[in-house]
């Protein structure tokens, strides 16, 4: 049987992107061993005045795998990640669930490479800007920039020197 991934996606105003990033994302689910695994979205929007809601509805029609789940006013994106995970997980009966955003920084052409990583036994499998062919979004400040890479650097001296990106938002677990 196979098994189900839900992609989790927070919201909070991504109008402009959120359709897009569907789109992307089905594209790819084309690719994936449908016998191994049954791929789902979950778009859990804080209550988004700029109606991104409406937008994840509309796809609904098109794309049966895709979920909504809203709470009524913005609680944070730890919090938000905490209610679609536990949503996901008792809800939708999910076996593995991704972290994902809605902005384009999260690339949905590497989860079959991650979901492979699955199949070999992991747990958790993290997306890393720090690793061989992997890169910063060209569009971050330098502030930025530098505050992720001394954030990692720091995190992995008195943590562990095999955990690439302790900052990254795109990982799986099973």
């Amino acid at each position: 049987m196979a098994e189900k991934v839900i992609i989790v996606i927070p919201t909070y105003n991504e109008s402009q992107t959120i359709a897009q990033t569907i789109i992307e994302l089905e594209k790819v689910f084309n690719s994936i061993d449908a016998v191994q695994y049954e791929m789902h979205i979950l778009i859990y929007d804080s209550n988004s005045p700029d109606h991104t809601a409406q937008i994840v509805e509309q796809s609904q029609q098109q794309y049966k795998n895709l979920h909504l789940a809203m709470e009524k006013q913005k609680s944070g994106l730890g919090s938000a990640y905490a209610k679609a995970i536990t949503h996901a997980i008792n809800k939708l009966n999910a076996d593995i669930v991704f972290e994902f955003d809605a902005d384009g920084s999260h690339q949905p052409k590497y989860l079959p490479a991650m979901l492979d990583e699955f199949s070999k036994g992991a747990d958790v499998v993290v997306g890393s800007r720090y690793v061989k062919g992997g890169k910063m979004p060209s569009d971050w400040s330098i502030d930025r920039k530098i505050l992720s890479w001394g954030g990692n650097l720091i995190s992995r001296l008195f943590l562990t020197w095999k955990y690439k990106d302790f900052t990254s938002g795109f990982r799986g677990t099973r």
